[in-house]
């Protein structure tokens, strides 16, 4: 390691779906040794996010809606800025029984001897959070062949089923094929303009 007692970033695996259970514990953890004079090495935990927009079900007589919610980019792995090893190159003991011994925790990433991220590494995953201020992405989950209903409000095509083509996934576009008088026609749609049926 270049200085010893910096922290650096690490790769933490917990059971999928407890990652934010895990943070909130290992904070609370934290704030309860800083009561106590007790130094941590935690410096800061991440969950790597992006906000996607999704259609809601129109369920009975109602009216599906568009709502907008966080999904997590690296389900089950969450990102720590730790100091775990002492000037000797020793894992400090107490802080990795702190994280170790937390409720959804498997481990680090390299097991006992956890590999530190790079500084790219963590500015490439912390770089695919997405400003509140930007609009949502729509879900990327559609595979060729699949039915889908046209929500293009301002088109001719508006509330028409159709089948997916092709998926563009860089550029979120999709082709799909529309039955129009017996004939089939190939539309171009952005992925927020089509929904399942």
């Amino acid at each position: 390691m270049e200085d010893l007692d910096t922290a650096q970033w690490y790769v933490l695996q917990v059971m999928s779906g407890q990652e934010n259970r895990v943070q909130k514990s290992l904070l609370y953890a934290c704030q309860q040794n800083e009561a106590e004079g007790i130094e941590n090495g935690i410096i800061e935990i991440v969950i790597p996010t992006e906000r996607i927009e999704e259609r809601r079900s129109s369920g009975r007589g109602g009216k599906g809606g568009k709502v907008v919610r966080d999904r997590k980019l690296y389900p089950g792995y969450v990102l720590m800025k730790v100091r775990l090893y002492d000037e000797q190159d020793q894992l400090i003991p107490d802080t990795w029984a702190l994280i170790k011994e937390t409720q959804g925790v498997i481990g680090f990433i390299g097991g006992d001897q956890p590999v530190p991220l790079s500084d790219e590494e963590v500015e490439a995953m912390r770089n695919q959070n997405q400003d509140e201020n930007q609009p949502a992405k729509p879900p990327v989950d559609f595979t060729v062949g699949q039915s889908v209903i046209i929500r293009d409000n301002s088109g001719a095509f508006d509330n028409i089923e159709a089948s997916v083509v092709s998926i563009d996934r860089v550029q979120q576009l999709l082709k799909v094929a529309v039955n129009m008088f017996g004939s089939m026609t190939i539309v171009e749609l952005g992925f927020g303009q089509v929904d399942r049926p």
